[in-house]
């Protein structure tokens, strides 16, 4: 599907039987899974190549008579390529597969978003925390701090490319739980793309930042 208002080619394998052990065919569990290719020129990256996005919905990853899954990206000659998992064996840091999962190869630097660095002193007692994440449809932002008086923050969201999409306040604070709900849409009210972003929670000169993956 050529999704037009985001500018994004999607493919979806919908309920596509696993594959066991021959002499055990049954239960095949049912895997549904997409692929999103972005476009570059409304996306764009440090080489201008698209972004890839694989996004899991049902996916079970147990099939060790045909070693498992083989997850990444490869050019048309299969010559050059860029391996995820194979044989149930994943990179160091790498999250394994599961449901509710996005993967984004991209050739942009990982935290492209502004940033400044903190003294760990600076945010003792000041909270942040986002659910569920990953989402689709809302999420819920809380926030607060321990005995430390706050008087003015704010939330903004970016995209992985560091572009705001999003912002709430100033924000008044004060001690105790705070929280501000996202429906997933930018300041122009329109829904963003499947993605990373980041929550920035800004207040007195401190920043705390949480990774979020928006599904669609």
């Amino acid at each position: 599907w050529y999704d037009t208002a985001h500018n994004r080619f999607i493919i979806e394998f919908s309920r596509l039987q696993h594959i066991h052990d021959p002499t055990n065919p049954t239960p095949a569990e049912l895997q549904t899974f997409e692929i999103l290719l972005l476009d570059p020129q409304h996306y764009p990256t440090a080489t201008g190549d698209g972004e890839i996005i694989f996004q899991y919905m049902d996916i079970t990853n147990d099939d060790v008579w045909h070693n498992y899954a083989t997850v990444g990206i490869e050019n048309a000659e299969h010559t050059a390529g860029l391996e995820y998992t194979y044989a149930n064996s994943y990179s160091p840091g790498a999250a394994p597969l599961a449901n509710n999962r996005a993967i984004q190869f991209t050739t942009n630097p990982p935290d492209t978003f502004p940033g400044v660095a903190e003294e760990k002193q600076e945010v003792i007692g000041l909270q942040l925390t986002v659910a569920p994440n990953p989402f689709s449809k809302l999420i819920t932002i809380s926030f607060g701090v321990g005995s430390k008086q706050y008087e003015v923050g704010s939330i903004t969201i970016y995209d992985i490319t560091g572009r705001l999409v999003k912002s709430f306040g100033p924000l008044p604070y004060a001690p105790g739980p705070m929280q501000v709900s996202w429906d997933g849409t930018d300041d122009k009210d329109h829904e963003v793309p499947a993605g990373v972003y980041f929550v920035h929670l800004n207040s007195n000169n401190t920043l705390l930042t949480e990774k979020v993956v928006v599904l669609r």
